[in-house]
């Protein structure tokens, strides 16, 4: 499988064109932040360390940004009220991104 895709949808929601790059995976130092302490951290900034919560998806990822590899941990968080979304810093721990979407599935 491709390391990097690249999908471009349309405006009527097909495909228009797929690019897959053979890359080779950079060279990364293993993350400092645990991915329970993310959650935790990222719960935190969200005021919902006491609020009850779905099972988190998580997802550490490399991305390149102002030509540096950076590692995030990618976080959603399901609640009663919302889903809580964001990316914490693996190295340093600093929420990255954060955001609260009203939880609209059960509509």
């Amino acid at each position: 499988m491709p390391m990097r895709l690249d999908i471009q949808v349309d405006r009527s929601g097909r495909v228009s064109q797929l690019i897959m790059l053979n890359v080779k995976d950079p060279e990364l130092p293993s993350p400092q932040v645990e991915k329970g302490s993310a959650i935790s951290t990222l719960l935190t900034k969200a005021d919902s360390v006491h609020v009850k919560h779905g099972v988190p998806v998580v997802e550490l990822v490399a991305k390149k940004e102002r030509g540096e590899w950076r590692q995030q941990w990618f976080i959603t968080i399901p609640t009663a009220k919302d889903v809580i979304i964001g990316s914490v810093d693996a190295m340093s721990g600093a929420v990255i991104k954060f955001n609260r979407h009203a939880d609209s599935l059960d509509d």
